[in-house]
């Protein structure tokens, strides 16, 4: 015995027969649709990027220039001491406590810097500041990647720009105290606490303002550099398969629909 279902469906089903024909031209036109928006996809709908940027303190051993600026100091020159010439253990401790403090720095104007450099470009920008790396950059809504990648290197750039005034400022202070103590001939006195000759402290004191300028000569207008980055890239597009399917999947739904249409309006 059939029950009301049974009718219902071979009825739905011989309709769906007598509209075959209608099926086909609207799979066909679903079909030349697909392959226009596949088309618009790959021509016009330009992928978005998420690129995540790090920034972190370059490694002394690859930035030989910048640790001898920071280490080559003269805090040992008293009238009872003068300073021997760091070993590298030693030049790598001292570099590390100090750009510490150049993170500090970058944490204190990464908002600044973010809001000049990177925030007309609605990237979409996080900041988040850590001690290693010492600031991760988010972009998530990158439309143009190598219009972003020189936004980055710009603000990497901005980050060198404001550690390298001090750097050689604090550099060129202390080169003149050497300077001072070499011409002060009190200083270069025998003491109480200092049975050196004066000969001999002469040499030394000499021996390391004369580094340090050939040294500051040498850098002379490069680029001295505390950071650097390295950035991570993450593509979202609508991938052409699912369009194709969207669409070819929304006519047939629409055919069925029609099918259903038509088969309300048989029953009365």
């Amino acid at each position: 015995m059939s029950t009301n279902s049974d009718i219902n469906l071979i009825d739905t089903l011989k309709i769906f027969k007598d509209n075959i024909k209608t099926f086909y031209v609207i799979m066909i036109i679903g079909f030349f649709v697909a392959i226009i928006g596949i088309g618009s996809n790959i021509f016009f709908n330009k992928p978005k990027v998420k690129i995540t940027t790090k920034f972190f303190i370059i490694n002394p051993f690859e930035n030989f220039h910048m640790l001898d600026l920071l280490t080559l100091d003269v805090k040992g020159v008293t009238e009872a001491e003068i300073p021997e010439m760091r070993g590298i253990v030693d030049k790598i401790e001292a570099y590390e406590k100090i750009t510490d403090k150049y993170v500090k720095l970058l944490h204190y104007h990464s908002e600044s810097l973010r809001r000049s450099i990177l925030d007309d470009r609605n990237y979409g920008v996080q900041l988040k500041k850590s001690a290693s790396p010492a600031l991760q950059l988010t972009m998530i809504n990158v439309s143009d990647r190598r219009s972003a990648e020189e936004d980055i290197k710009r603000f990497l750039k901005s980050i060198n720009n404001i550690v390298k005034p001090l750097v050689i400022g604090n550099y060129k202070l202390e080169n003149e105290y050497l300077k001072k103590l070499l011409i002060n001939e009190e200083f270069m006195g025998v003491t109480s606490n200092n049975f050196m000759l004066k000969k001999r402290i002469t040499v030394k004191l000499n021996i390391l303002y004369n580094t340090r300028m050939e040294l500051l000569a040498d850098i002379g207008n490069q680029d001295l550099k505390v950071f650097e980055s390295t950035s991570a890239y993450e593509e979202s597009k609508l991938g052409n398969a699912k369009i194709f399917i969207s669409i070819m999947a929304s006519f047939c739904i629409f055919f069925l629909l029609l099918v259903i249409i038509r088969k309300e309006s048989t029953s009365y």
